[in-house]
């Protein structure tokens, strides 16, 4: 609790919001230690291709991957989610998800700088990812803001389907 030009400041946080806030530092933490995110485990899916029926997604994945290049796998060894950094902005793409992005600005000088991370996201789909130098990511396109498909260098972080 302080005091603030005449205005009560007190920030109390309850049970279950202290333990996430605590996970939460602590991982973030752990990230800035190993230079990575840390991330709360999920399931990953099984390979799939979004907007797709399920009996014609083999055949749309080997036609996207003949048209960028992007090489054949099996189903356990193509990538669910990647991460990656480009200009500054830490991007991740999700197949199924929409491109985001976060980047840390500096803010103020010396002493007094301080660090803000800024969310950046496009409503460009992710429709599949092919590893590789380097890596290619195809989405549909509905930005126009980034080039089909995007070639993203050496990523941070690969997380193959299930």
């Amino acid at each position: 609790m302080g005091e603030a030009g005449g205005i009560r400041l007190c920030h109390v946080l309850h049970g279950t919001e202290q333990e996430r806030f605590g996970k939460r530092l602590a991982a973030k933490r752990l990230g800035d230690t190993l230079g990575r995110s840390v991330e709360e485990a999920k399931p990953v899916p099984q390979f799939f291709m979004p907007f797709t029926e399920p009996e014609k997604q083999e055949q749309a994945y080997q036609e996207l991957s003949g048209s960028v290049g992007g090489g054949s796998r099996e189903p356990a060894e193509r990538i669910y989610s990647m991460t990656w950094k480009t200009d500054g902005v830490t991007w991740t793409a999700t197949v199924g998800e929409e491109l985001r992005g976060t980047e840390t600005k500096k803010i103020g000088r010396g002493r007094a700088a301080t660090y803000r991370d800024v969310p950046h996201h496009t409503s460009d789909t992710v429709m599949a990812i092919f590893d590789g130098v380097p890596f290619l990511i195809v989405h549909d396109n509905k930005s126009r803001v980034w080039n089909m498909p995007i070639m993203a260098g050496s990523p941070s972080r690969v997380v193959r389907f299930g």
